[in-house]
């Protein structure tokens, strides 16, 4: 996921014959619709319900529990 929907998606300015990498710039994906600054803005964003999930997963009531296997 790219930072944000500036120039360089959010990264240090590189000159062109020294840039090695690409950003998705067009679709649905595209760093103007999808990018972390928006994603951290929006409760109901993809990105922050992936941070509620591992906040949760860090509570201690889901550490524990018993697992049993028969198959050995």
């Amino acid at each position: 996921m790219q930072w944000c929907d500036e120039a360089n998606v959010g990264f240090q300015p590189v000159p062109m014959k020294n840039y090695t990498g690409s950003f998705i710039s067009e679709g649905e994906f595209s760093y103007r619709k999808v990018n972390v600054f928006d994603q951290q803005n929006h409760p109901d964003s993809f990105l922050n319900f992936l941070a509620s999930n591992k906040d949760q997963k860090a509570k201690f009531y889901y550490q524990r529990g018993k697992f049993r296997c028969d198959a050995i």
